[in-house]
């Protein structure tokens, strides 16, 4: 009894740390069982079994096959051919068809797949899909043994107690009709949903630009002012990185110097504005000679492998064949040099793609595309 606290304690400190989202849940999971054991509280046979429970490996099993449905181009393609018609009619079938997939496959992966359709088409306003969308993957998780990770859980302990397992649709006799009828009900309570349409050009999203002048810039030695880099139309100068430290905020009469990386806000439509100035390099290897390209706005994906890496970190020209042209992570400010800040999953990355952008293998894993062309044909 007098170990329950410090247990409940942990546990505590456990969902403490995982909402804060500060440490990786795999990390944290497998410290507190290593503590747990070396502790005393738990034994090692049950400490491995752990690791071998059914339920777990049917989890790896669906997501394993969820992470092949999420990247093939032929969702992306039916979940297009789901949103025509009647805004009414088109819900149903998206909520439908997402219930169907999340009664055998992660929900989550599922939700992930759908979001570019519902991105790419502008007849029916996101926010009166995206909340339908993530209630069908629920409802069609209740149905089956594997629509949900809960209901492996619970089989496991069902098992663990020596009762008979539970099977694959136990849970249909209650599922089905609940989640039938939420369907039916789904389309007619999205009229109760916001109408937000996607921000126009009156109303942009700023990004964060990064520019550097290049030795032997005719900008060099001349002030800001003189340049004529204080009134920019829709871009402004936030602060100047030279040397290790920071210019904030920037005087009309800072002399600018060769290697001096000039930081903007603005959008993405005033971008090329920066061009017109010699001697001065967007930020990204190279990534002027790709703005005559598709400029493509994307999402770094939760899965994503520059999570938690800089750009200075990876090659991303040769990763991608794409520049960053512009980063925006919600409404916060970003400070310092762009290259060095740790990206996160969540942050919008604005690239300057080159030809073979649409080729690599490795872009559904890390990205979400929010404007710009699919990335797949």
């Amino acid at each position: 009894m007098e170990a329950a606290y410090p247990v409940l304690a942990s546990l505590g400190l456990l969902v403490a740390l995982l909402a804060s989202a500060r440490i990786a849940p795999a990390v944290l999971f497998t410290g507190f069982a290593g503590v747990y054991y070396l502790a005393g509280l738990v034994d090692q046979k049950t400490l491995l079994a752990s690791y071998t429970n059914p339920a777990l490996a049917t989890l790896i099993l669906l997501l394993s096959v969820s992470l092949v449905l999420e990247r093939s181009p032929w969702i992306q393609r039916l979940s297009d051919a789901l949103l025509t018609g009647r805004p009414t009619v088109a819900t149903w079938r998206l909520g439908g068809f997402a219930a169907l997939c999340s009664a055998f496959l992660n929900n989550t992966a599922v939700v992930s797949a759908l979001l570019g359709a519902i991105s790419r088409q502008r007849r029916i306003p996101a926010s009166r899909l995206l909340l339908p969308l993530s209630y069908a993957s629920i409802l069609g998780g209740i149905t089956t043994l594997v629509g949900t990770s809960t209901n492996l859980v619970v089989n496991s302990f069902v098992i663990g107690a020596g009762m008979p397992a539970l099977g694959m649709f136990s849970f249909a006799a209650v599922g089905i009709p609940v989640a039938l009828l939420c369907l039916l009900a789904l389309p007619l309570s999205a009229r109760l949903l916001p109408e937000r349409h996607p921000q126009t050009d009156e109303n942009p999203q700023s990004y964060f630009l990064e520019a550097r002048v290049t030795p032997g810039s005719p900008l060099s030695g001349r002030s800001i002012e003189t340049n004529r880099l204080r009134n920019l139309e829709g871009l402004f100068l936030l602060e100047i990185a030279r040397d290790e430290r920071l210019i904030s905020p920037v005087s009309p009469d800072e002399l600018l110097r060769d290697s001096d990386v000039l930081v903007f806000t603005g959008a993405i439509a005033n971008i090329q504005t920066l061009q017109r100035f010699p001697g001065l390099e967007l930020f990204g290897h190279h990534a002027d000679d790709l703005l005559g390209s598709n400029l493509v706005e994307v999402v770094v994906s939760h899965e994503s492998e520059l999570d938690g890496k800089t750009l200075r970190d990876v090659d991303f020209r040769s990763m991608f064949d794409a520049g960053v042209v512009g980063i925006r992570r919600g409404e916060k400010r970003l400070e310092g040099q762009l290259g060095r800040i740790p990206l996160r999953a969540g942050d919008s990355l604005l690239l300057a793609v080159g030809a073979d952008f649409a080729q690599h293998r490795n872009l559904d894993r890390n990205f979400r595309v929010v404007a710009g062309p699919p990335l797949r044909p």
